[in-house]
């Protein structure tokens, strides 16, 4: 895609309204029915496998759950409103069904240094030919101890600063 193949802008709103599914009334707007929808979509062997994957290679259970809502209000199936109410239940079967498959996963509600490790685990992982064959992702402690080496903070030393005169309007006696 070349630089100027962009859409020009405000092109969408030369449309028609109603053409894409979002634009539409949703097909399902009880929280509940929309809740089993996705539980039995999720309940698919296929559908699962694929999450899981997803799940113990790169994504946490959070985001993992919101790109399956967006992507149901994308396709008209509930509002967005109705994903924000269902969301929670979805991530904790999501990572119910982790759990007991054995895998380990983030929840999305980890501290940023947990996010980081893991974006690090992955990156180590990109570095040493992961080909995807194995569902084994965490590396060895070895490796693990050179990601942690690599991570210190330089310790810089303290230099002591004469405070800075004042400066602006403000400053003028």
């Amino acid at each position: 895609m070349g630089a100027f193949d962009l859409p020009i802008p405000g092109y969408s709103l030369t449309r028609t309204p109603g053409n894409a599914p979002f634009e539409r009334p949703p097909k399902i707007t009880d929280p509940e029915e929309a809740l089993m929808a996705h539980l039995e979509r999720l309940n698919d062997a296929d559908t699962m496998e694929a999450a899981l994957m997803l799940l113990q290679r790169v994504m946490d259970v959070k985001s993992l759950s919101e790109a399956v809502l967006r992507n149901a209000v994308v396709s008209g199936i509930h509002t967005v409103d109705v994903s924000l109410i269902i969301q929670k239940p979805v991530e904790e079967w999501i990572a119910g069904v982790a759990t007991e498959v054995g895998i380990e996963f983030d929840t999305g509600y980890e501290k940023a240094d947990r996010k980081e490790a893991r974006k690090r685990h992955a990156q180590l992982l990109s570095k040493k030919g992961f080909s995807g064959e194995s569902m084994d992702v965490m590396p060895k402690a070895e490796e693990q101890q050179q990601v942690m080496q690599e991570d210190q903070p330089m310790e810089m030393p303290q230099q002591e600063m004469a405070p800075e005169a004042p400066k602006g309007l403000m400053a003028r006696g």
